[in-house]
């Protein structure tokens, strides 16, 4: 989901610890400066009063660095750590997106089909748009969120895609299937329900079921029921008056497009996995970071929930995700084995980037 429409200096640090783990052996470094340099830039949210962040970086599959800055849980004094599980929005559409690769390398469900074929209450534009149109988003349909907005769409209970695939039907395309590219949640929303249409089980039991059990991504889930384990989540917060916060109220189980929640070390087992497979295979992952032309021939930088794009002597593979106040970032350089993850329960600049930056000048430094 993109939000565009939409304990004094506690920390958490693994500066000599070793944790292994089914796939990942991580082992935090303790290199002063980059702690310091890292500690700098988010010193803004190492406090016991306000929300913050979580970072961590990988090298090559190990977790060379952890740390949350900030509260979990500002009125219940949590800090934020590698285990705090944090609503990660648009980053979800990967997850979301490789169960639709795993369905079509099983013959479940072919990309180049329509989408009508697996949702026939569709109106006649789902005869024109396929379902790999609605992965790397040139389906032309509208944002639901925009859409909502335009047409004044509010639901006065917490709503799930069960209310708005019907507004889904009536809407119109804004183009041709296949003429451009146009980021929207929309198609994302429909590629869950065609998961649930072809497997027969919900979006969150087939990815429990074929990406977080095998992975043993226990802290991790769709989360489409918000009456079940929500205590445990990190809260966001927004800042109605200057230095205050307060909880933003979550009143949405909208799936496929976002709504997953996970930790650092979880999702650096999903990291490590589209870096060197070792139970969802070669040929998944090479899926995943597949892209398609435009009707025009140009080549769409959007693969399989991922953008990826060639530059600067690497291959980057990397997703955003903003919503209520959660915002997340993830990057993988593939060639230089360093991964980034930053999540974040307040709203503001993430600092991915520097955080990568940081890290390349300091490695690079230690090799020379």
């Amino acid at each position: 989901m993109n939000e565009s429409t939409p304990r004094n200096r506690r920390y958490f640090v693994l500066p000599f610890i070793v944790l292994t783990l089914t796939f990942l052996h991580f082992n935090a470094i303790a290199d002063s400066s980059l702690n310091d340099e890292i500690a700098e830039v988010f010193e803004e949210w190492n406090s016991a009063d306000r929300p913050g962040a979580a970072i961590a970086i990988l090298d090559h599959g190990e977790m060379v660095y952890a740390r949350g800055f900030g509260m979990a849980n500002v009125e219940k004094g949590v800090p934020i750590d590698a285990d705090s599980m944090f609503n990660i929005a648009s980053i979800s559409k990967q997850f979301t997106a490789g169960a639709i690769a795993l369905l079509h390398l099983e013959g479940r469900l072919s990309l180049q089909d329509p989408i009508r074929t697996y949702l026939p209450q569709m109106p006649e534009w789902a005869d024109s748009i396929t379902v790999e149109q609605l992965v790397h988003h040139q389906s032309g349909l509208p944002d639901i969120f925009g859409y909502m907005a335009q047409n004044d769409i509010k639901f006065e209970h917490v709503w799930s895609n069960e209310d708005v695939v019907p507004h889904i039907q009536h809407m119109e395309l804004t183009f041709a299937p296949g003429e451009k590219f146009e980021y929207s949640n929309t198609n994302y929303v429909l590629l869950a329900e065609i998961v649930q249409h072809v497997s027969g089980l919900t979006l969150r039991r087939y990815i429990d079921k074929r990406f977080f059990e095998p992975l043993q991504m226990t802290q991790t889930r769709v989360d489409d029921d918000l009456s079940q384990d929500q205590e445990d989540l990190v809260l966001s917060y927004a800042r109605p008056r200057r230095n205050a916060f307060a909880p933003v109220e979550r009143r949405d189980v909208l799936v496929g497009d976002g709504n997953i929640v996970t930790t650092l070390n979880d999702f650096a087992k999903w990291d490590a996995e589209l870096r060197n497979p070792r139970v969802l295979g070669e040929t998944w992952r090479d899926l995943m970071l597949s892209r398609i032309n435009l009707n025009s021939g140009e080549l769409n930088d959007y693969a399989f929930g991922l953008f990826v794009a060639e530059g600067n002597g690497d291959t980057t593979v990397t997703h955003s995700g903003s919503w209520l106040r959660f915002r997340s970032q993830w990057i993988q350089l593939r060639d230089s084995g360093i991964s980034v993850i930053v999540f974040a329960n307040h709203g503001s600049k993430l600092h991915a980037d520097t955080v990568l930056k940081t890290y390349r000048r300091t490695r690079d430094a230690a090799e020379s």
